[in-house]
């Protein structure tokens, strides 16, 4: 951007420059830092103006990404109207109709596109494909998901190609945690390496979010961990609407934990939230202020809590939580 500048102050070419704001944007929207991201892409709306549509719509695919990640799924649409048929539109479009459960019409979408482009060697067409397959994923072709991942994972660690690599894991385990396939984990873990090596905060969260979904009957303990980090990085960018979908997530997982640990222990459902608090270390003011309660109903709770479990301690309910692994 800084070459772009200058070579602009003395040559007077806009192109350029609106060119590489609104791929900047991009990269600054794709590692987390959205704030500048619209900086980056407004900038390039307003040196492209009217006089150039192409540019232009570029930028304003990228800016409907970018509120499609924040949650605001009609104004991406009014981003792009007039610019349906933008080639830089079709991932935004495809993932506008998902979002509205328009699966055929994401379908359509998509393979138009590809048809266009094929779908080898590049990185539009992994984008594409991993859309294709959550589409197909929501249409019950889970098998046929799973195998279209399993290729874009292959071609990706051919070309050298991380980012592709990642998206054709997490479509593999996405498809296969969709039929309760237990190697579904193994890919999703893959994914969320690669991702967290290529500095991509968004699609970590994403694929945190799967995993806790794969993982809620298996180790609802792990899922539990997923979820909660997921929520951690939604809110921190601003992803309100994901945000919500990890909080909710989390909270039935919370629940399930708890009524299986007062099924093993006895405790009530309060008591056994307290305990897992008791055993991280928390203090009856702590644990007050988390759960909302009084410092009096929390003192009343471990004591039931000792009494129940015949433990003479904090530290011994501390103790008894993670041998038991009530943690």
């Amino acid at each position: 951007l800084r070459a772009a500048d200058r070579f602009i102050e003395r040559y007077g070419c806009p192109y350029l420059n609106a060119t590489c704001r609104a791929n900047y944007g991009g990269v600054l929207f794709a590692t987390g830092d959205w704030r500048n991201a619209e900086k980056e892409l407004r900038a390039a709306l307003e040196l492209s103006g009217d006089a150039m549509p192409a540019l232009r719509g570029e930028a304003l695919a990228r800016l409907a990404e970018l509120r499609l990640a924040q949650g605001r799924i009609e104004e991406a649409e009014r981003l792009l109207a007039g610019f349906e048929d933008h080639e830089a539109a079709t991932p935004a479009y495809a993932r506008i109709h998902l979002l509205r459960g328009n699966l055929a019409l994401a379908v359509a979408t998509i393979q138009r596109r590809l048809g266009v482009i094929g779908g080898e060697h590049r990185l539009e067409g992994a984008v594409l494909l991993e859309l294709l397959g959550e589409a197909e994923i929501g249409q019950g072709q889970v098998e046929g998901a799973a195998e279209r991942g399993r290729k874009l994972a292959e071609m990706g660690s051919t070309i050298g190609c991380r980012a592709m690599f990642a998206r054709g894991e997490r479509l593999r385990g996405h498809a296969l945690a969709a039929s309760a396939d237990e190697a579904a984990k193994r890919h999703l873990s893959a994914a969320l390496y690669e991702f967290a090596r290529l500095e991509m905060p968004f699609e970590m969260a994403r694929t945190r979010l799967l995993l806790a979904q794969a993982l809620r009957e298996l180790d609802p303990e792990v899922a539990e961990a997923e979820a909660r980090a997921a929520l951690v990085i939604f809110e921190n960018l601003g992803a309100n609407e994901n945000a919500g979908g990890a909080a909710t997530l989390l909270r039935e997982i919370e629940t399930k934990t708890r009524k299986q640990i007062g099924k093993a222990t006895g405790l009530s459902r309060r008591e056994a939230e307290v305990l897992r608090l008791v055993a991280q270390g928390m203090s009856n003011q702590d644990i007050a202020h988390r759960l909302s309660l009084s410092k009096h109903t929390v003192h009343r709770h471990v004591s039931s809590i000792l009494t129940k479990l015949d433990l003479r301690s904090r530290a011994a309910a501390a103790a008894y939580a993670a041998q038991h692994e009530l943690l």
